[in-house]
């Protein structure tokens, strides 16, 4: 026995991996920003239905800025600041930010550099920056065919190593404060096995529905993510 499609297409989209993925990039973005910064700029944030989820706790003056002027206008229209704008080209005043972050942002920038030499001019001193990229390719992790599938299918064009960071980083006058990549593990594969089963009634409420429910609870569920916290000093 089959779910209905209208309601399985409609809980499957809410439950899909991208979300629990999302959601566990969010805790540890929250985690990397210091308490209370009396301005946020957002690099990259769509219509802000993720980037909310980061700063809703924070009591701040959060600007978020994206490319896309369709989703600013969804972003507009919930009621918060935006601005269009490049991330290698920001268009703010030097020193005026107290922390600046980003989402799965720079794997898509041109010139990371530039970007990273933005983040570091708009910053006051002290500020903070931090960001996650999807394109960690490390050392034991430089998996060609991986590498092709991310630039064809998703327009990757950077690949990010701890090294590769830290060069760019420390040549924007940032310093690295911490450091880590979270990888792709067992559990999230076997998810993904049952979520493309999980149209069956039976496997869907014993098996993926409760798996789903703890993924969104813990931090257990990611995928090959690098996340960077840096200081302007």
């Amino acid at each position: 026995m089959k779910l209905s499609w209208p309601f399985a297409k409609n809980l499957l989209e809410k439950i899909r991996l991208g979300n629990i993925i999302r959601m566990n990039d969010i805790k540890i973005i929250r985690k990397l920003i210091p308490a209370s910064p009396k301005l946020i700029l957002d690099i990259g944030s769509n219509d802000a239905f993720w980037s909310l989820r980061i700063t809703k706790k924070l009591k701040t003056k959060v600007i978020y800025s994206d490319l896309n002027v369709s989703a600013l206008k969804i972003a507009k229209s919930r009621g918060l600041t935006v601005v269009c704008a490049y991330a290698s080209a920001l268009p703010f005043r030097s020193e005026v930010f107290n922390c600046v972050y980003s989402v799965s942002v720079y794997q898509f920038v041109t010139n990371v550099q530039d970007a990273f030499n933005e983040a570091n001019r708009i910053l006051k001193t002290p500020g903070n920056f931090c960001f996650c990229v999807d394109s960690f390719s490390g050392k034991g992790y430089e998996n060609q065919n991986w590498r092709d599938h991310q630039s064809k299918r998703e327009g990757v064009i950077n690949f990010f190593s701890q090294e590769f960071s830290f060069k760019h980083l420390n040549n924007a006058g940032f310093k690295v404060k911490q450091q880590f990549c979270v990888l792709g593990n067992g559990w999230w594969r076997l998810l993904k096995i049952l979520y493309w089963i999980g149209h069956f009634e039976l496997i869907f409420w014993l098996i993926l529905y409760p798996l789903v429910s703890l993924a969104y609870r813990t931090e257990w569920i990611t995928g090959h993510k690098l996340f960077v916290l840096a200081s302007k000093n």
